[in-house]
């Protein structure tokens, strides 16, 4: 598996003003589209890749793809542009073959400070951090090159789409999980981080208008 060069990823990003967007099942139920594609550099993750089904909703532009194994593997030929591996599980992080040109965000010490300070260590009830906030830190701890941040689409789990035990919902970039309770990650601590940067302004969050009672609320 190639690396690729950091420098040339945060050349990327250096001085821009950079959207990242996240996979809430939520927006697409807007048309972000064309807003989403007037920043200088739009950020992905995952399977909410450009499609033209959804332009209107989401936009066509990528400039960057974040993405975990599991998908690097499912969905990196549809995906031309530089790569982000998210390697969130630290027992995990056996080699596996992902081809292309990928820059890994974390290495194993950093992953492991992550999950301390965020409360995965010894939590038994806990899988790993979810991959936009992963995004979300190495952008902040290790990228902030850029001119603004802003998320859009970012719902932390707010709304959950109504599964049914292995079949995909039709809107949703997550895989199936029947409740709220069965996600992995400490939704509070990751929520409250993106809060924390929207107040202190170092990031701007677009939250979707029919989330803003459910996010900000506790």
């Amino acid at each position: 598996m190639a690396g690729n060069n950091l420098k040339e990823v945060l050349d990327i990003l250096e001085n821009k003003n950079v959207v990242l967007v996240g996979n809430s099942v939520e927006i697409l139920n807007y048309e972000k589209g064309e807003h989403i594609d007037s920043f200088d550099v739009v950020i992905r993750m995952g399977k909410g890749y450009p499609r033209p089904s959804h332009n209107k909703r989401i936009g066509k532009r990528i400039d960057l793809w974040a993405s975990g194994f599991l998908r690097a593997e499912q969905h990196q030929d549809k995906v031309k542009v530089p790569k982000l591996l998210n390697r969130t599980r630290i027992d995990l992080n056996k080699p596996r073959e992902v081809e292309g040109e990928w820059l890994t965000m974390f290495s194993d010490e950093e992953l492991f400070e992550i999950y301390d300070e965020f409360g995965y260590v010894n939590n038994e009830t806990l899988g790993r951090p979810s991959n936009g906030f992963i995004v979300l830190l190495w952008l902040i701890k290790k990228a902030w090159v850029w001119k603004s941040l802003t998320l859009i689409g970012f719902d932390f789990f707010a709304k959950s789409a109504p599964f049914k035990v292995g079949e995909m919902h039709p809107n949703s970039w997550h895989l199936p999980r029947n409740t709220v309770s069965e996600i992995p990650h400490n939704v509070p601590a990751e929520k409250e981080y993106a809060l924390e940067m929207s107040r202190n302004g170092i990031i701007k969050w677009e939250i979707l208008s029919d989330l803003k009672p459910e996010i900000l609320e506790y």
